[in-house]
């Protein structure tokens, strides 16, 4: 959900990126949008990586954090998956219990 919307937020932004060309200043208000959302609390606590450029020339816009290396989630889920793997095997079931006092 969380992603969706930042998602959202940002592609909205990049489908604006015409309208900003206009602008005197449009690398100024392009940055406060993408601080403005990064900034929410919900999204504060990620390490973000972002770099726009134009497809008509290949300038870059707007930057934060482009030249960081990320691990992407779903490759720390594959390391996790394979040592959890070999540690207690293909035939290992997990055991869910519901209780209650009713």
């Amino acid at each position: 959900m969380l992603r969706s919307r930042f998602l959202a937020s940002l592609i909205c932004i990049l489908l604006a990126l015409p309208l900003q060309a206009a602008a005197a200043k449009p690398h100024v208000s392009l940055k406060k949008q993408i601080e403005t959302i990064l900034s929410q609390p919900d999204l504060a606590r990620g390490f973000w990586g972002i770099e726009i450029a134009s497809l008509a020339n290949g300038k870059v816009l707007y930057s934060f954090n482009a030249d960081k290396l990320f691990t992407p989630a779903s490759n720390t889920k594959l390391f996790t998956t394979a040592a959890a793997l070999a540690l207690i095997g293909p035939d290992y079931k997990f055991r869910t219990t519901i209780e209650t006092d009713c």
